[in-house]
């Protein structure tokens, strides 16, 4: 198995702000150096204080566990229960309380538009709305959304302006922030995950600098313009399909490691399972003994 030989930096990544409006998201903005990332997810919240040196660099990090469902498939359940660990956290690790948070659930949408080369922002902004209502599988009365124009691109069609559209279900947001705001947070913005990014990005990353990023297929450093393809193991515990699934998955793919490079990512939920507490204990043993016949080499 042969894995980057780089430390990934993390992208810089499409943001939703509280202000729960169109056009009022900042997709694309820069933050200040004391933001904090939370993240939360199913039995567990965790942030992250960092900032930018070349590549992003954590300087402080603390979690704490959440009580069982009060956060189900990325959406919370139980506000009061996540407010409380939140209090709790930041009270004890002393982390700046403007803060970031991740949102990973199936009522977040991402899509790319073409639109005529439209240039003025108000025009621009009522054609991308005229095309949510098409582009976005959720009542627009019930959205929050914004969007990034990328820059007229020549298609076969001819001159077309290239926009990225980011839309999420308002109540799902609404009950996040309550939670975050009732801790005494301020919420700067949101971030979908890092596998939802989709390649037309790379080249932005690459504007930026960025030496390393990735999605479920490929590896990537946009500087140069290069990728190659890699094979992720990893596990999934969201439903008891899944959670098999992905065991059959990572023990079928364990000989395409010998072609690719190949990443093991793990998700400290996923260690509630015995069932996978034992599959990452031997997936580990396979990659270590892998790696350390390779270095001998």
């Amino acid at each position: 198995m042969r894995l980057p030989s780089r430390i990934p930096s993390l992208p810089s990544r499409i943001s939703f702000t509280s202000q729960l409006s169109l056009g009022s998201l900042g997709i694309g903005r820069r933050s200040g150096p004391e933001l904090v990332g939370l993240d939360i997810q199913p039995g567990f919240v965790a942030a992250v204080k960092a900032h930018v040196n070349g590549s992003i660099v954590a300087d402080q990090a603390a979690a704490l566990p959440l009580p069982p469902d009060s956060v189900r498939d990325g959406e919370v359940f139980d506000d009061d229960a996540l407010a409380e660990a939140l209090r709790e956290l930041f009270g004890r690790s002393g982390l700046g309380k403007r803060v970031r948070v991740g949102v990973a659930n199936q009522r977040t949408v991402l899509r790319t538009l073409e639109l005529p080369p439209v240039t003025d922002p108000k025009e621009l902004a009522a054609a991308v709305g005229f095309q949510a209502q098409e582009q976005v599988p959720m009542p627009l009365g019930n959205a929050v959304m914004d969007f990034h124009p990328l820059g007229v691109a020549d298609t076969p069609s001819g001159p077309r302006q290239r926009v990225v559209l980011v839309a999420a279900q308002r109540d799902m947001i609404e009950r996040l922030i309550g939670a975050v705001r009732r801790a005494g947070l301020t919420v700067d913005g949101f971030v979908p995950p890092a596998w939802s990014m989709p390649r037309w990005l790379v080249p932005m990353l690459a504007e930026r600098g960025y030496r390393f990023t990735e999605d479920h297929t490929h590896i990537y450093d946009p500087q140069a313009g290069t990728s190659r393809p890699s094979v992720v193991l990893n596990f999934a515990s969201r439903t008891p399909s899944r959670l098999l699934a992905s065991v059959a998955y990572c023990r079928l793919a364990r000989p395409l490691a010998r072609a690719l490079p190949a990443r093991v990512a793990m998700h400290p939920a996923d260690m509630r399972f015995a069932l996978l507490r034992r599959e990452t204990r031997s997936l580990l043993a396979w990659a270590s003994a892998d790696l350390a016949s390779t270095s001998r080499r």
